[in-house]
């Protein structure tokens, strides 16, 4: 196999199947190099890391399970270092290809496996998504991509970053073959499976967008409004004030938490990290327990919030991203920027811990943007089914109902 998308780690090609029986025989996936493989070894993006760190001795849970349903594993694809970014700028191993955005970023952290499922290198493909690093790229590439339920796919096997956000995601083509993952890695208790009814809309997420992606969207929204009857007008930073209020909790309890998990490998390497991600732990090891103490009562208020908002029925609409996928050849600092400015709008279900699909339902200029609905904590199921019935392609000349 080749990777003229340079989406997989330098030597991460290879070809592993357990068995050719299972509900995705046939299939292909490829997993985000946090993931181990037995035999391989686990690089987190960084060589140095991964210098010290002996090859797997078994696969990461997740990586076990899709072994055992039949699908063929091809390789470890490309991340931002330590999954601690948004971009999927690699500064060891460079920025794999966004084929449906030449010249642009495929955003990260998940950046390779992102590249490797648009660019048709593989069917479905395993990323994390910690602050956004699923459904951001998902938008960037023109995906599907889902942030489950925090706590329901198991992490065995999986560099942390921020354990009480840290999530295993997925990637694929279309909403069935999303779905089918869903069912062999969705293993923890779900809720009863429900029949959306209420239709959120979160305002001061759109009105961050450009005017010309926010008309992009429109239509989309439009439909979702259309089979709800009714909308609900929220503010997704809801007792936080504004969503930069949102953003800095979120910060301040991740950069805790990755300092926690990583800070003691970190403090020996400095010279071994590329500098944007060393500036992001530095600032890690510089927060207070007070800072973090606040930033948690205040998590724990945002979740209860969002939780009664959810409940009984609801969907929440945001948009996945800020706008199409930034141009590659951006400084450094604007990238930094635009990924602080996204976190705005990703950080709201790793705060309170609920699921969130990204649809592939927009075009802006040409590119692709994502569209989100977010649900009720262990309402995964109910969503990637509603997902899969609004994202349905009707045959030529049929009137297709898509709910």
């Amino acid at each position: 196999m080749q990777d003229p998308l340079g989406a997989f780690m330098p030597d991460g090609l290879f070809s592993l199947q357990e068995t050719e029986v299972g509900p995705l025989a046939g299939l292909t996936f490829a997993v985000k190099d946090l993931f181990d493989v037995a035999g391989q070894a686990t690089s987190a993006g960084n060589p140095a890391f991964r210098r010290d760190h002996p090859e797997a001795s078994a696969h990461a849970a997740s990586v076990a399970r899709l072994l055992s349903a039949g699908a063929r594993l091809i390789g470890k694809t490309i991340t931002d270092e330590f999954a601690y970014g948004m971009n999927g700028i690699n500064g060891h191993y460079g920025a794999p290809t966004n084929s449906e955005a030449p010249g642009r970023v495929t955003g990260g952290s998940s950046s390779g496996s992102a590249a490797a499922v648009a660019g048709g290198l593989c069917d479905f493909a395993l990323g994390s998504d910690t602050g956004g690093s699923v459904r951001v790229p998902a938008s960037y590439c023109g995906l599907f991509g889902l942030r489950p339920t925090h706590g329901r796919v198991p992490l065995v096997g999986v560099v942390p970053l921020a354990p009480s956000f840290d999530t295993v995601g997925w990637f694929a083509r279309d909403a069935a073959l999303l779905a089918r993952v869903a069912a062999l890695l969705l293993i923890r208790e779900a809720v009863a499976s429900f029949e959306p009814r209420r239709l959120l809309l979160a305002e001061d997420a759109f009105a961050l967008l450009d005017p010309a992606v926010r008309t992009a969207l429109d239509p989309q929204v439009k439909r979702l409004k259309d089979r709800f009857g009714s909308v609900t007008a929220i503010n997704l930073a809801g007792p936080m004030g504004n969503l930069e209020n949102l953003r800095e909790v979120f910060r301040l309890v991740q950069a805790r938490e990755a300092w926690t998990a990583q800070g003691g490998w970190v403090t020996r390497h400095w010279e071994d990290i590329s500098p944007d991600v060393a500036e992001r732990f530095r600032q890690a090891a510089a927060v207070t327990d007070v800072q973090v103490q606040a930033a948690e009562k205040q998590r724990v208020v945002y979740t209860e919030w969002l939780s009664e908002l959810l409940h009984e029925g609801a969907l929440l609409c945001l948009p996945s991203a800020l706008g199409p996928a930034p141009r590659l050849n951006q400084p450094i600092d604007s990238l930094g920027e635009w990924r602080l400015n996204t976190l705005r709008i990703s950080c709201a279900s790793p705060l309170a811990r609920t699921p969130q699909i990204s649809l592939p339902v927009a075009q802006v200029g040409g590119l692709p943007m994502g569209l989100s609905l977010m649900a009720q904590q262990g309402g995964d199921e109910t969503l990637l089914a509603f997902a899969g019935r609004f994202t349905q392609t009707p045959e030529p000349g049929s009137q297709l109902d898509v709910f």
